[in-house]
């Protein structure tokens, strides 16, 4: 047997999008299979995002590390993609491909937004998308984040949100 075949289905994907420049086949990318939610959630900030949209061996290896463990597919709120992009297609292709592979949030109810507000009061420290990603994560969820200290911040005041430096 092959590596590719001893791959889950998700590691085999998550393995296209790195190898071929177009990423995901399309009928994948519109029929998303159903997949069970979770207990924890993991979500992705601005930098989560580009630490796992980067093509290399470092990147790779913590995506098959989340795939095996069930937390693949990360939620991403849409408001992490003002971070995350610039606009230029050429910069932004490895985000645009990462961000296939993931359940991008479009909506922000009322209740979240309420949430990232109070959560942002009480810390005192951390932007309004960085407390919306805090709060996305509430209860028992993992953020992935290069910014340890604002996130942690908005985290000690969140129900059971860890943040996990990348």
């Amino acid at each position: 047997a092959t590596c590719l075949s001893l791959l889950t289905r998700w590691e085999s994907l998550l393995l296209q999008l790195w190898l071929e420049p177009n990423g995901l086949p399309s009928a994948y990318v519109e029929g998303r299979p159903d997949r069970p939610r979770r207990a924890e959630v993991l979500v992705l900030d601005s930098g989560g995002v580009s630490f796992l949209a980067k093509r290399n061996q470092d990147a790779l290896a913590t995506i098959r590390a989340l795939v095996r463990e069930g937390a693949w597919p990360p939620l991403v709120p849409s408001v992490v993609l003002a971070e995350s992009v610039s606009g230029r297609q050429r910069d932004d292709a490895a985000v645009n491909r990462l961000l296939k592979t993931c359940d991008v949030s479009e909506e922000l109810p009322v209740p979240l937004a309420r949430r990232a507000g109070e959560l942002r009061h009480r810390a005192r420290r951390g932007s309004a998308v960085d407390a919306i990603v805090v709060a996305s994560a509430e209860p028992r969820g993992i953020i992935l984040s290069g910014d340890v200290e604002d996130l942690g911040a908005l985290a000690s005041y969140a129900e059971g949100a860890r943040i996990e430096r990348v």
